[in-house]
């Protein structure tokens, strides 16, 4: 059971817990991933967004790296206000909810940037949930406090989708996912890792994620549409797509905690060197400019 990276039932998450080696707690968050998930696709507003970043490696490419965020792209022509968003969402995860023997409400939905500004806006929502047991299960339906327990979706708004695929999660009968293609999530990726400079951030786990997903899928990844995507994607953002781009200052950002991603001891755990090092190795096999 702990070969599968989340757990799909209420009735496997003790044993899922311990055969995975994670806490109760991590179980039933990614347990919860799992059920949001699979009631936004089963909803027609599965057919508007394309599931991508960590999750989407997590999920449906097997990366062992967990991450918080369920990410998605909206195409052109979803609502860019809060009450149509959770008009969307509201009846999604009610009947996911009925599904999995849960309870969840919509706690919260923003836009960043706040306002109508910003030609490429993410909508942050937060589904509050409770599992059986849980203090408010029971009457989770009036119940309008707060509670701790949510999982957190992000819809990004006018960004730049090369290539979905449909993905069935490992449940039976479950729907199918519109998801990014692998390049399509390398290609962010790369980009990602350019934008530190001018968002003056830290993306280790961009590094880590490109360098597993070379060295798990490499042969099946095809370099030709990585190296489309990403200067697709950097033109949208007015980044500069060449392997000369990827100099000591990206370097160095995507360097900073990179060793806490993973304790030293996880077979799972690439070093910073050899991480850099496949990256660039990758990067030479791209046809960019340099």
């Amino acid at each position: 059971m702990a070969e599968r990276l989340y757990p799909v039932s209420l009735n496997e998450l003790q044993s899922w817990s311990a055969a995975a080696g994670v806490t109760l707690d991590e179980a039933r968050k990614r347990f919860m991933q799992f059920v949001v998930l699979e009631s936004l696709a089963a909803s027609p507003i599965g057919a508007s967004l394309a599931f991508k970043g960590g999750n989407a490696l997590r999920f449906v490419f097997r990366n062992p790296r967990s991450t918080i965020d369920l990410d998605f792209t909206a195409d052109a022509g979803f609502p860019d206000d809060r009450e149509s968003i959770v008009r969307l969402i509201e009846p999604a995860i009610r009947a996911g909810a009925s599904k999995f023997g849960v309870a969840m409400r919509v706690s919260s939905v923003a836009r960043e940037p706040r306002g109508p500004g910003g030609t490429m806006p993410t909508w942050e929502a937060r589904i509050a949930y409770q599992l059986p047991g849980d203090r408010h299960f029971t009457d989770f339906h009036v119940w309008r406090g707060g509670v701790l327990t949510v999982i957190d979706v992000e819809i990004s708004l006018n960004d730049e989708v090369c290539g979905t695929s449909a993905e069935t999660l490992e449940s039976a009968g479950g729907p199918t996912i519109r998801t990014c293609v692998l390049e399509d999530i390398l290609a962010e990726k790369l980009h990602s890792l350019l934008q530190q400079k001018t968002r003056r951030r830290h993306r280790k786990q961009d590094l880590n994620d490109i360098a597993r997903m070379v060295r798990d899928h490499g042969p099946a990844i095809d370099r030709s549409n990585v190296g489309d995507y990403f200067e697709r994607k950097s033109k949208v953002r007015d980044i500069d797509p060449r392997r000369s781009a990827f100099d000591a200052e990206i370097r160095q950002r995507a360097s900073f905690d990179y060793e806490t991603l993973f304790d030293e001891a996880n077979p799972n755990h690439i070093p910073f060197d050899v991480a850099w090092s496949e990256l660039l190795e990758f990067l030479r096999s791209l046809d960019i400019a340099d």
